[in-house]
């Protein structure tokens, strides 16, 4: 009967253990989607830099204009999708880094800054995990790394010619 109760405590001791770690890593990961989001109604400028070329879209008044050419004819789509694709921009993890890792954010694939309530946010994509496709992310002045679904940066994989509207 002593076994029992023992393999019993052990049991319920390694129960109390897990589930303090699962309430830990919802917690952490809950701060993590907090620390990337952003708020539609908010949201100015979306600026980003593909292919060494930086592109500054305004929003203002349910539309949207390329800062650098405002008489040039957007996608609205391409642009709506780039804003709702940082609205849904949500940490699946949270990493403290490594020493010697970079992550891909010493030459990044993407930076994107998001001005949103007068308030500017930086987020640098890095490098892609290669086991799980998930993209690093970082932002500027936060020392952690996110990462992030790695198809979040695609929409911002566009040039002046692919922001073109057709009319």
């Amino acid at each position: 009967m002593k076994t029992k109760q023992r393999v019993l405590l052990v049991l319920l001791a390694a129960a109390v253990l897990l589930g303090a770690a699962l309430w830990a890593m919802i917690r952490s990961n809950a701060k993590a989607e907090q620390a990337a989001s952003v708020a539609a109604e908010d949201l100015e400028q979306i600026e980003y830099t593909y292919n060494g070329q930086t592109y500054t879209l305004q929003y203002s008044g349910g539309s949207w204009q390329l800062a650098q050419d405002p008489a040039y004819h957007l996608d609205e789509s391409a642009c709506n999708t780039m804003r709702t694709a940082l609205m849904a921009l949500n940490a699946k993890r949270s990493l403290t880094p490594q020493a010697g890792e970079d992550y891909g954010l010493d030459s990044p694939q993407l930076t994107v800054t998001v001005t949103a309530a007068g308030q500017s946010t930086t987020l640098t994509f890095g490098a892609e995990n290669p086991v799980t496709g998930d993209l690093y992310v970082q932002k500027a002045g936060d020392d952690a790394i996110y990462t992030v679904s790695g198809n979040k940066a695609a929409c911002f994989q566009l040039d002046k010619a692919g922001l073109f509207g057709s009319f």
